[in-house]
């Protein structure tokens, strides 16, 4: 009768221990699903993000290439106004130079 009750306890143990090793079994196949998930997760971040970079870096490329385009006009109507400049100070030194040899200034 000893033996039974040993046998018992024994078969109790082993159902105990069964059930917590599927308990755990089943707590780490849901950690292992959650790791997968968050991988997932940050797999879908970082395709968003790299796309967010490359859509800002073509926005900064097209920018870039507007101020070049920019600079260059800018530079071209300096350039004019300095030679129109030019042009308007010998104009003004041809009246000037009329004006003395008239006798009208």
């Amino acid at each position: 009768e000893e033996l039974e009750e040993r046998l018992a306890e024994l078969k109790n143990h082993i159902s105990d221990e069964a059930l917590q090793f599927g308990i755990k079994q089943r707590q780490l196949l849901n950690d292992l699903d959650a790791a997968k998930m968050e991988e997932r997760h940050e797999g879908i971040a970082d395709e968003k993000a790299d796309a967010t970079l490359d859509s800002k870096t073509e926005r900064m490329e097209h920018q870039l290439r507007a101020a070049g385009v920019f600079r260059d006009r800018q530079a071209a109507a300096a350039k004019k106004v300095k030679e129109e400049l030019v042009a308007v100070e010998g104009q003004v030194k041809e009246l000037e130079g009329a004006l003395q040899r008239c006798g009208c200034a």
